[in-house]
């Protein structure tokens, strides 16, 4: 039966029932059968590896292990030498602090100037009074 037709007889449908159940039965036994194989093949090939004599490669090299001590001592080194996140706090607070004051002394040289300006205008208008006041008044008649 290559395509499904319904059998209208009930013994057909059992028949063709249990050869539906056979079928499927026979694929998950195939594929049962893959999965198998499979795990035998991992199992064999971790044996392997385990039993495998090749433990020089495992091993570290004096040489290299020599090196990386030598690495890990110089960013030990780097480390204390680097500033504490106290330091950098502080600094990123000085800095703030002297841009503030960069923008004061900008803002300030300004007002200086205006009552520079207006100290010599009072001096000037000073000096005409005091010229004023020496000169001579002639009464009116």
């Amino acid at each position: 039966m290559s395509s499904y037709e319904r059998p209208s007889d009930p013994l057909d449908r059992d028949a063709t029932w249990r050869m539906q159940v056979q079928e499927r039965l026979r694929s998950l036994t195939r594929a049962l059968v893959v999965v198998s194989v499979l795990a035998v093949a991992g199992i064999g090939v971790g044996l392997w590896a385990l039993l495998d004599d090749d433990d020089d490669d495992r091993r570290a090299r004096a040489g290299a292990v020599r090196a990386l001590e030598a690495r890990v001592d110089e960013l030990e080194s780097e480390i204390e030498r680097a500033p504490s996140r106290v330091q950098v706090s502080i600094q990123d607070e000085q800095r703030s602090l002297d841009e503030r004051l960069d923008g004061l002394e900008e803002g300030t040289g300004d007002a200086i100037e205006d009552v520079r300006q207006d100290v010599e205008e009072l001096e000037q208008r000073l000096d005409e009074l005091e010229r004023e006041q020496q000169r001579p008044t002639t009464p009116e008649r």
